[in-house]
């Protein structure tokens, strides 16, 4: 089951004063609830995890990594979590919202 993203940014302040930098914004939107069952889902959890990590060492959003950046570093992962015999993940067939706007 997975856990909710509880990490701390920055224990101390780095830039020698009492208030610790201002995170950055993450390129990634992040949502509070996620289904890790849907693949659409589980890449994004995935790469906001990859953005985290980015951010965590130090680096800038849209300068030193791209949203491309993330979901290919995340790929392998889902991919190795579809290959597991467990794995119970679904991926959408259908996008009923664009109904009538397919390209010919």
């Amino acid at each position: 089951m997975p856990t909710p993203c509880t990490r701390s940014r920055q224990s101390t302040p780095s830039n020698g004063t009492s208030t610790p930098p201002a995170a950055p914004r993450p390129l990634i939107r992040r949502y509070a609830r996620y289904n890790p069952k849907t693949l659409e889902d589980l890449l994004v959890i995935l790469a906001a995890n990859v953005e985290d990590a980015f951010l965590m060492a130090g680096a800038t959003p849209g300068v030193d990594y791209s949203h491309r950046d993330c979901f290919t570093l995340a790929a392998p992962f889902a991919l190795s979590m579809f290959q597991s015999k467990t794995a119970d993940i679904t991926f959408c067939l259908e996008w009923p919202e664009y109904l009538g706007q397919d390209a010919d």
